[in-house]
C-alpha cells in the first residue's frame, strides 16, 4: 500500500523517493538500527565504500543528504521503534511512511488504521502494479494472494 500510495506522490516528493523493505530479514525481530540505515543508503544511491561503519556516522550522512530535499521514505515491515527512531526527519520535506509489521509499536508520529481492500479493490490494484496479464497468469492465486482461506478438501463429502 505505501509503495501505491508513494506512485501518486512524485510530484510532492520530487527530489527522491525510496524503499526499504524489513520483511524477511535474517533477525529474528528484523535488523537493528545500523542495518536499516545501510540498506536506506544503498537505496538512496550511496555506494558501500562512501557508508560509515557506525550508526551515528550513518545517521548523519542520512541527515545530510536529505536536508533541504524533498523526498518521500518508505520503510515496509518495521517491527519495533528502534529500527526507523533515527529516520524521523529533522526537516518538514522529508515525508517518512512507516509500515508496521506485527503488533503496534509507539512511535512519535500519527498512527493511521488501514482498513482492508475489499477485494475488487485489491484485484484493481494488483491489475494496476502488476499489470493485467500477470493477474490473469496468477488468476488461481487470488484467493490465497486476498487472504481466503483454501477450501478444506474434506468438505462438502
Amino acid at each position: 500500500m505505501g509503495l501505491y500510495w508513494g506512485v501518486g506522490q512524485l510530484a510532492r516528493y520530487p527530489d527522491g523517493q525510496f524503499y526499504v523493505d524489513l520483511r524477511n530479514a535474517a533477525a529474528e525481530n528484523g535488523p537493528g538500527p545500523p542495518a536499516v540505515l545501510l540498506r536506506l543508503l544503498l537505496e538512496m544511491g550511496v555506494e558501500r565504500e562512501r557508508i560509515p561503519p557506525t550508526e551515528a556516522g550513518r545517521e548523519e550522512l542520512y541527515r545530510r543528504l536529505t536536508a533541504g530535499r524533498r523526498a518521500l521514505v518508505v520503510i515496509g515491515h518495521a517491527s519495533s521503534v528502534a529500527q526507523v527512531r533515527n529516520l524521523i526527519p529533522a526537516t518538514p520535506e522529508v515525508f517518512l511512511l512507516v509500515i508496521a509489521s506485527g503488533p503496534p509499536f509507539a512511535l512519535e508520529a500519527e498512527h493511521i488504521a488501514v482498513p482492508r481492500l475489499k477485494d475488487r479493490d485489491a484485484v484493481k490494484m494488483l491489475r494496476k502494479v502488476a499489470g493485467p496479464e500477470k493477474v490473469a497468469l496468477a488468476k488461481s492465486q487470488l484467493p490465497a494472494l486476498l487472504g481466503h482461506p483454501e477450501p478444506d478438501a474434506d468438505h462438502g463429502r
